[in-house]
């Protein structure tokens, strides 16, 4: 199954994020405590039309009530992640534990799947966070 998605925060510049996991994906799909911020789900058809583009069979259309259990299964997948990527005990997320990590970057809070074969991703995305890091060392070496 496809994962990764398109957001776009607050400051209106699109980027593609691959959370490695279709869960993640879901979970980084609105506001939470800490930057960058979004929403994707402002009403019923929103969820639809996620849904739909990830999965090949969707026999009704979303409604409050499944917006509503949405949004709660969506925070509670966020604390989930959360709290593995802290290293707390929650084994059952993963089957492989110190594998979902949180962005590595100060201004963001974002959580993934790190599938890298050397088990050392930093970044939630490398052409953004990672290359805003790089770029940030990169020029206070130049300072000195």
């Amino acid at each position: 199954m496809r994962t990764g998605q398109w957001l776009v925060p607050n400051d209106g510049v699109r980027w593609w994020y691959d959370s490695g996991a279709l869960s993640l994906d879901f979970a980084h799909t609105g506001v939470r405590d800490g930057p960058p911020n979004w929403e994707q789900f402002h009403a019923p058809a929103d969820l639809t039309a996620w849904l739909r583009e990830r999965f090949d069979r969707l026999d009704d259309e979303a409604g409050e009530r499944d917006l509503s259990d949405a949004l709660g299964l969506r925070a509670s997948i966020y604390s989930l992640a959360r709290a593995a990527a802290d290293g707390d005990a929650v084994t059952l997320f993963s089957q492989e534990p110190g594998r979902i990590r949180e962005c590595s970057a100060d201004n963001c809070a974002l959580v993934f799947y790190d599938e890298s074969r050397t088990n050392n991703r930093r970044w939630c995305s490398m052409r953004r966070c990672g290359n805003r890091a790089k770029v940030k060392a990169f020029r206070s070496k130049e300072k000195l």
